[in-house]
């Protein structure tokens, strides 16, 4: 019945979001087990005689963590299957991604949101940018044109600059809000990321309790876009707590480039060749800490180096101590809360507040059980 099957499809979409708070995705996936109940009645073999037959089937799919291909898409679809109630059906959303290309980083995001297209049945468009925010604005336009039902925009570039472009959205009656960085000035509906500041500072605490720093010591800050909202909010961050205590935070822009990070980095390090630290402004950069460092005749831990976000390679060189600690801000949840969010204010005009995915110290004595995430790419 169209009931119980409400139930089935409202409980794994229930059971997800409940999840994703407690941190269900960083475990082993458990068997999901479906039972359909269908109760027909037909006529017997004597006249006016009617008899019940009741057929049940069960659908158990299990993901184990040895069987990283078993994504959550798959998962989902394989326990529920393609009959359940998607209440997002025919309806489009847009998010703009702010970023030059599906990295590492921006690969995870947009797993979250075609996920979340796959669980609500709805279509959702992955945008690229160009850093460009005429560029932006008019893809945003573009959605608007087309009348979609919602769109999410990862503001890059803040005091804002995207701020008629979100007007323009929400007089049209279109839902427009914010994911991984964040300009309240737009007036956006909501924002769901990181507390970039709040980042910048555990990253910052980190390292004064970790890396025995004094008064005087210089930090090397590698910086892809010092222009950005996110490095301008975790420079924030970090110089909240490291100025009070004396040590010096030092940019170097290096591109998001790993070969011109390195051309860059080596220079500014043979000018300067003991600093009491590295640390790089994302992920993109961070994976790049060995390549920098071993030609130097550095080894594991000789330079402390630490930053933000996950991939495969960061998992690896905090296992092999050429990162130190990376701050995690599980991008996976941006692009998925973007779209669910989105969908249920188009469809039942819900609020919410801002949702903070957080900012998770990842090291050596938490790898293991992160890496399991990473593997599986939601991480």
């Amino acid at each position: 019945a169209r009931r119980d099957l409400l139930k089935v499809c409202g409980g794994v979409v229930g059971g997800l979001v409940v999840g994703f708070a407690s941190g269900w995705l960083g475990k082993p996936a458990e068997t999901i087990t479906k039972t359909i109940t269908q109760t027909t009645t037909v006529a017997g073999t004597a006249p006016a005689a009617k008899e019940t037959v009741t057929v049940t089937k069960t659908i158990t799919a299990s993901a184990p963590i040895s069987t990283v291909e078993k994504t959550i898409r798959e998962t989902v679809t394989q326990a529920v299957g393609e009959g359940c109630y998607q209440p997002a059906k025919g309806m489009t959303f847009s998010l703009l991604m702010g970023a030059l290309g599906p990295d590492p980083f921006w690969v995870v995001v947009a797993r979250g949101a075609e996920d979340a297209q796959k669980l609500l049945g709805c279509k959702v468009e992955i945008n690229w940018s160009k850093h460009d925010v005429e560029y932006d604005i008019s893809k945003a336009r573009e959605a608007i044109a087309r009348k979609v039902d919602g769109i999410g925009m990862n503001f890059w570039k803040s005091e804002g600059a995207f701020r008629d472009i979100v007007q323009e959205a929400l007089a049209a009656g279109i839902p427009f809000v914010g994911f991984n960085s964040d300009d309240p000035e737009t007036g956006r509906l909501w924002y769901i990321g990181q507390d970039l500041v709040v980042a910048g500072e555990v990253l910052g605490r980190y390292i004064l309790d970790k890396w025995d720093l004094k008064e005087g010591d210089v930090i090397a800050w590698a910086q892809m876009f010092p222009s950005a909202t996110y490095c301008i909010k975790r420079t924030e961050g970090l110089k909240n707590v490291l100025e009070p205590a004396g040590i010096k935070l030092v940019g170097i822009e290096t591109t998001w480039e790993i070969p011109e990070m390195i051309a860059r980095m080596t220079a500014w390090l043979q000018a300067n060749p003991e600093p009491a630290g590295i640390l790089f402004d994302g992920g993109q950069i961070l994976m790049g800490a060995q390549e920098l460092l071993e030609p130097l005749g550095y080894g594991p831990g000789d330079i402390p180096c630490g930053g933000f976000d996950l991939n495969p390679k960061i998992t690896e060189l905090i296992k092999t101590g050429w990162v130190d600690v990376t701050i995690d801000q599980q991008p996976y949840l941006q692009g998925f809360l973007a779209v669910l969010t989105l969908f249920l204010r188009a469809w039942g005009y819900f609020e919410f507040p801002d949702i903070n995915t957080g900012s998770f110290v990842v090291d050596k004595t938490n790898i293991d059980k992160i890496a399991e995430g990473v593997e599986k790419g939601i991480r």
